[in-house]
C-alpha cells in the first residue's frame, strides 16, 4: 500500500537486473522450475575461483575488575572485625 492507502504493483524488471549484473562483471539467474543449469554454472564459476588457505587467530583481551571488589570485601571485613569486637569488650565491661 502507499501511502495514500492504494495498492501497489511490482513487477520484475529483467532488463534492468541484466545490466546490474553485466555492469558489477557479475551473472544474472532467474530462479524457475529449471534450476539444475543455475547451480552447475554457479559450482563452475566457484571453482574458478583462486583457493587459499585461511588461518583464523582469535584473542579476546579481558579486563579485570575484581580486584576493586576483592579490596573492598576485605575492607568491610576488616571494619567489621574491629567493630564487632570493639562491641564485644565493651558488654564485657
Amino acid at each position: 500500500m502507499d501511502g495514500n492507502g492504494n495498492p501497489v504493483k511490482s513487477t520484475l524488471n529483467v532488463e534492468l537486473l541484466k545490466s546490474i549484473a553485466e555492469n558489477g562483471h557479475g551473472e544474472y539467474y532467474q530462479l524457475g522450475n529449471e534450476n539444475e543449469d543455475i547451480v552447475s554454472d554457479i559450482n563452475k564459476q566457484l571453482d574458478k575461483l583462486k583457493k587459499r588457505a585461511v588461518e583464523v587467530k582469535s584473542f579476546t583481551e579481558y579486563r579485570s575488575y575484581y580486584q576493586y571488589l576483592l579490596f573492598g570485601a576485605l575492607l568491610l571485613i576488616i571494619i567489621e572485625f574491629f567493630f564487632l569486637s570493639g562491641i564485644k569488650q565493651n558488654d564485657k565491661l
